[in-house]
């Protein structure tokens, strides 16, 4: 029934019209029965106050969000040696390198191992230039007696014998071996120009017979030597 003022009849009095019945007075509309007052919309129940909404449980006060404690691994890797930097004076050079090695070395901060790593890759790259300069040279020295044409051989003798008189001790030969120059344009024509003058002067022995009565350069010098013809 309605009384006379409008209000349904049986509503407290001050309950504003259209409050549920039983709702505590002051508590605003649409609020779940129950809820603390002043508690957020929403807050789960039991949530206490002022935490942030989403925290896990039981995650410690003031840890950040997503924060792990440190583990110490026990993987060498990925707890590696100290790092030692020797003196100047202090590296294991290779024998035969200069002691200038190892300042260049402390200068660079390299340790032991880098250092013989470096050394290595340098004999490596070394080797590998001395072996492509060896082919260059052959193949022009190859080329070189080729342009002799049918001479080639006539010069090539008048070269080893030259380099034989020369170097009766066989010193310079291995070092034109070793290094690859015997092949050298420049040497050969130098050693056929030297055998050519000695064959001239009688220093070597020539299949090609001179007008008897005749004496060569040789002869004239060294009368009496029989080795020389």
């Amino acid at each position: 029934m309605v009384n006379s003022e409008g209000t349904p009849e049986g509503t407290p009095e001050g309950t504003p019209e259209g409050t549920p019945e039983g709702t505590p007075e002051g508590t605003p509309e649409g609020t779940p029965e129950g809820t603390p007052e002043g508690t957020p919309e929403g807050t789960p129940e039991g949530t206490p106050e002022g935490t942030p909404e989403g925290t896990p449980e039981g995650t410690p006060e003031g840890t950040p969000e997503g924060t792990s404690t440190p583990v110490t691994s026990t993987d060498p890797a990925a707890n590696p040696p100290e790092r030692i930097v020797p003196l100047a004076g202090g590296y294991t050079l290779p024998e035969g390198f200069p002691s200038e090695f190892g300042s260049v070395a402390n200068k660079l901060d390299l340790t032991q191992e880098q250092l013989d790593g470096s050394i290595e890759a340098f004999n490596l790259i070394s080797q590998s230039k001395q072996k492509q300069q060896r082919e260059a040279l052959e193949n022009l020295g190859t080329a070189h007696v080729k342009g002799w044409g049918d001479k080639a051989e006539y010069k090539l003798n008048l070269v080893r014998r030259a380099l034989i008189q020369n170097d009766p001790e066989g010193k310079m030969k291995q070092a034109l071996e070793e290094t690859g120059f015997g092949n050298h344009p420049v040497v050969l024509d130098f050693f056929f120009s030297l055998g050519e003058n000695l064959k001239e002067g009688g220093f070597l022995r020539s299949s090609v017979k001179r007008p008897a009565g005749k004496k060569t350069q040789a002869q004239i010098l060294f009368p009496n030597n029989p080795t020389i013809d």
